[in-house]
């Protein structure tokens, strides 16, 4: 027994530590555990990060409809005034002019797949939409020759000329292009009232 407590006197500072140590690891995990549960708790009550920005999305999406609809298609001089919108004659001879015509041309598979990925479900969000992705293009490299035209050009045929009506026009042709892409002509045939003629 002597030996015994010998051992124990002898290794009691080693001990000790190690059941202090042991002791604090368990009350840390204890701790860990109880601020997880909690935190976990927490979360569950407050809306997700994800749905907060859909909702943001969907809003600011909203927001842009209503600006195209007011500020750009319904203003426009270069399509009739009329839903279908068709280019008119002038916008037609603004295609030729500015260079648009080339350039989407080239561009045209590029816009016609990313306008399809937006899964537009009437011919007037397809309309939209293609407007919406002429405008992301709009500091596209290939498109600064547009830029470049509407500044030097900021009347077009005694007309008031923006970038964002060269955009429209563009998006129109993309319109239609995706909507039957076998049998949409490249440029409609107008007659001098802007309709389309069949």
């Amino acid at each position: 027994m002597e030996y015994i407590i010998r051992l124990a006197i002898d290794y009691f500072p080693p001990i000790s530590w190690y059941t202090t140590a042991a002791a604090a690891l368990v009350l840390a995990t204890v701790k860990i555990h109880s601020f997880y549960i909690k935190t976990t708790a927490h979360h569950a009550e407050v809306p997700s990060i994800k749905d907060l920005l859909e909702h943001i999305d969907k809003g600011l999406a909203t927001l842009n409809n209503v600006l195209l609809e007011k500020n750009i298609i319904s203003h426009s001089c270069y399509s009739g005034n009329r839903s279908p919108r068709t280019i008119n004659a002038l916008g037609t001879q603004l295609m030729k002019e500015s260079g648009a015509e080339i350039i989407f041309h080239a561009q045209k598979e590029r816009l016609a797949a990313e306008l399809a990925a937006k899964h537009a479900a009437s011919l007037l969000q397809l309309e939209r939409e293609a407007l919406n992705v002429m405008i992301a293009h709009r500091d596209d490299p290939a498109f600064l020759p547009l830029q470049d035209f509407v500044y030097r050009h900021p009347m077009f045929d005694g007309t008031p000329l923006t970038y964002t009506d060269l955009l429209f026009v563009m998006a129109l042709i993309l319109r239609d292009y995706c909507s039957t892409p076998d049998s949409a002509p490249e440029y409609p045939a107008t007659s001098p009232s802007g309709r389309t003629q069949a």
